[in-house]
Protein backbone atom coordinates (compact mmCIF):
# COMPACT_ATOMS: atom_id res chain seq x y z
CA UNK A 1 0.00 0.00 0.00
CA UNK A 2 1.72 3.27 -0.98
CA UNK A 3 1.97 5.84 1.35
CA UNK A 4 2.12 9.99 -0.10
CA UNK A 5 3.09 12.61 2.08
CA UNK A 6 2.60 15.83 0.24
CA UNK A 7 4.08 19.20 2.23
CA UNK A 8 2.13 22.14 0.62
CA UNK A 9 1.96 26.09 1.80
CA UNK A 10 -1.47 26.57 3.60
CA UNK A 11 -4.16 28.81 2.00
CA UNK A 12 -5.71 26.82 -1.21
CA UNK A 13 -9.28 25.95 -1.02
CA UNK A 14 -10.65 22.54 -0.20
CA UNK A 15 -11.87 21.64 -3.69
CA UNK A 16 -7.79 22.67 -5.22
CA UNK A 17 -6.83 20.13 -2.41
CA UNK A 18 -9.21 17.52 -3.25
CA UNK A 19 -8.40 17.61 -6.88
CA UNK A 20 -4.74 17.49 -6.07
CA UNK A 21 -5.76 14.02 -3.63
CA UNK A 22 -7.89 12.58 -6.98
CA UNK A 23 -4.71 13.56 -9.61
CA UNK A 24 -1.68 12.54 -7.31
CA UNK A 25 -3.98 8.78 -6.50
CA UNK A 26 -4.48 8.09 -10.20
CA UNK A 27 -0.58 8.97 -11.17
CA UNK A 28 0.46 6.70 -8.33
CA UNK A 29 -2.07 3.84 -9.59
CA UNK A 30 -1.53 4.27 -13.36
CA UNK A 31 2.53 4.53 -12.45
CA UNK A 32 2.81 1.44 -9.83
CA UNK A 33 -0.44 -0.78 -10.91
CA UNK A 34 -1.96 -0.05 -7.39
CA UNK A 35 -5.28 -0.24 -6.98
CA UNK A 36 -6.67 3.25 -5.77
CA UNK A 37 -8.21 1.84 -2.84
CA UNK A 38 -4.36 0.87 -1.86
CA UNK A 39 -3.15 4.45 -1.89
CA UNK A 40 -2.95 6.67 1.16
CA UNK A 41 -2.21 10.26 0.82
CA UNK A 42 -1.36 12.43 3.48
CA UNK A 43 -1.36 16.30 2.80
CA UNK A 44 -0.19 18.21 5.01
CA UNK A 45 -0.27 21.99 4.89
CA UNK A 46 2.45 24.19 6.67
CA UNK A 47 1.94 27.67 8.04
CA UNK A 48 4.24 30.40 5.88
CA UNK A 49 6.11 31.33 9.08
CA UNK A 50 6.83 28.07 9.60
CA UNK A 51 8.33 27.42 5.95
CA UNK A 52 11.62 28.90 5.10
CA UNK A 53 13.52 29.16 2.55
CA UNK A 54 17.22 31.22 2.24
CA UNK A 55 17.04 31.44 5.89
CA UNK A 56 13.74 33.51 5.78
CA UNK A 57 10.00 32.20 6.11
CA UNK A 58 7.53 32.31 3.37
CA UNK A 59 5.71 35.21 5.59
CA UNK A 60 8.90 37.26 5.41
CA UNK A 61 9.35 36.19 1.47
CA UNK A 62 5.52 37.37 1.13
CA UNK A 63 6.37 40.60 3.22
CA UNK A 64 9.19 41.54 1.00
CA UNK A 65 7.39 40.75 -2.56
CA UNK A 66 4.67 43.47 -1.05
CA UNK A 67 7.50 45.59 -0.58
CA UNK A 68 8.87 44.92 -3.72
CA UNK A 69 5.77 45.13 -6.03
CA UNK A 70 4.79 48.15 -4.66
CA UNK A 71 8.77 49.71 -5.53
CA UNK A 72 8.08 47.92 -9.25
CA UNK A 73 4.93 49.76 -9.52
CA UNK A 74 6.18 53.02 -9.32
CA UNK A 75 9.05 52.46 -11.31
CA UNK A 76 6.53 50.56 -13.94
CA UNK A 77 4.71 54.16 -14.12
CA UNK A 78 8.02 56.24 -14.96
CA UNK A 79 8.75 53.12 -17.40
CA UNK A 80 5.94 51.80 -18.77
CA UNK A 81 7.21 48.09 -18.15
CA UNK A 82 4.45 46.04 -15.87
CA UNK A 83 5.57 43.70 -13.49
CA UNK A 84 4.70 40.07 -13.12
CA UNK A 85 3.22 40.45 -9.47
CA UNK A 86 4.39 37.32 -6.89
CA UNK A 87 6.57 35.37 -9.10
CA UNK A 88 9.72 35.25 -6.26
CA UNK A 89 7.46 33.67 -3.61
CA UNK A 90 5.41 31.45 -6.44
CA UNK A 91 9.09 30.59 -7.78
CA UNK A 92 10.27 29.66 -4.48
CA UNK A 93 6.84 27.60 -3.15
CA UNK A 94 7.31 25.61 -6.29
CA UNK A 95 10.83 24.68 -5.54
CA UNK A 96 9.79 23.08 -2.09
CA UNK A 97 6.35 21.90 -2.99
CA UNK A 98 7.87 19.04 -5.62
CA UNK A 99 9.36 17.76 -2.28
CA UNK A 100 7.42 14.78 -1.79
CA UNK A 101 7.88 11.76 -0.41
CA UNK A 102 5.82 7.99 -1.78
CA UNK A 103 6.72 5.78 1.08
CA UNK A 104 5.19 2.26 1.68
CA UNK A 105 6.62 -1.57 0.34
CA UNK A 106 7.49 -2.00 -3.20
CA UNK A 107 5.62 -3.96 -5.80
CA UNK A 108 7.93 -7.40 -4.36
CA UNK A 109 6.50 -7.02 -0.98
Amino acid sequence: MPIIQINILEGRSDELKQRLIVEVTDAVSRTLGNSPDSIRVLLYEVPKSHWAVGGKSMAEHGEAEQAGEAERAGEAESTGKVPRAGQTEQAASMDMERAVSVDGPGPDM
